[in-house]
């Protein structure tokens, strides 16, 4: 099972976010407070990048934390960076499938369009299936999504790129299930586009993550607007946050 090239590849990365951007500490307070965890609980971050997430559990006394990533430099950054937290560079079912079952007490996909990448939906369950083996019991999965309305009513955003005299325009086409995200580098000199970036996952609405996961084994969601845990709304702009447990 093979994900996107793209996703591999560390320089598409430094193209589309010069910067590598800090997870803020409140946000992983936030989820630990919404989900009452507290240790010795064993998480998994997936899709763990950098390694930012699973450094803020373990600085709040989390002892068993890991992270898997798909992409070398950045588990290479993460280990780096934190070397008490381990972290292990695989693709996310095969790392699950490694992993014997009842190991953790929360498995999260906390990058917002971390969960999406493989190539089709029967393998995404599969990916849940494997997540709920995974998990003790009594163990939750958190997966993080922007909400579907929130992206139809986001405008093209800029960024200045560091260093060099470009600005990087990034936009959002959905259609049904499939996010496509398009990424422009405009000199700032001439205006002119330099280079075009494109990728595309699937993005799901809270009902059919909610059915997702039903599939998956895990019957009920409890769904939230942010890590905070307001409620979710279908008809309000915010992130969409599903929690199931085992």
């Amino acid at each position: 099972m093979v994900w996107s090239k793209k996703i591999l590849d560390p320089e598409f990365w430094r193209r589309i976010s010069p910067g590598k951007g800090v997870t803020p500490p409140s946000v992983i307070g936030d989820l630990v407070a919404t989900l009452g965890l507290v240790p010795p609980a064993s998480i998994l971050d997936v899709g763990c990048g950098h390694g930012f997430h699973a450094a803020e559990f373990a600085k709040r006394g989390f002892n068993d934390v890991s992270g898997v990533d798909l992409t070398p430099e950045f588990v290479s950054d993460a280990r780096a960076a934190f070397p008490g937290v381990q972290f292990t560079c695989a693709e996310a079912t095969e790392h699950l499938v490694s992993l014997s079952e009842d190991r953790h007490s929360l498995i999260a996909f906390l990058s917002t369009t971390v969960f999406g990448y493989l190539p089709t939906e029967a393998d995404d369950i599969r990916l849940l299936r494997l997540v709920r083996r995974a998990l003790k019991p009594g163990g939750r999965v958190v997966i993080d999504q922007p909400n579907h309305l929130r992206l139809r009513n986001t405008p093209p955003a800029r960024f200045p790129v560091p260093v060099e005299t470009l600005t990087l325009v990034r936009s959002y086409q959905l259609q049904g299930y499939e996010l496509t995200t398009h990424f422009e580098w405009i000199d700032d000199r001439t205006q002119r586009v330099q280079h075009k970036e494109s990728v595309t996952i699937r993005l799901y609405d809270s009902e059919k993550i909610c059915e997702l996961l039903a599939m998956a084994g895990f019957p009920h969601a409890e769904l939230y607007a942010d890590f905070k845990g307001a409620t979710f709304d279908e008809a309000v702009p915010s992130r969409l946050i599903a929690v199931a447990t085992k």
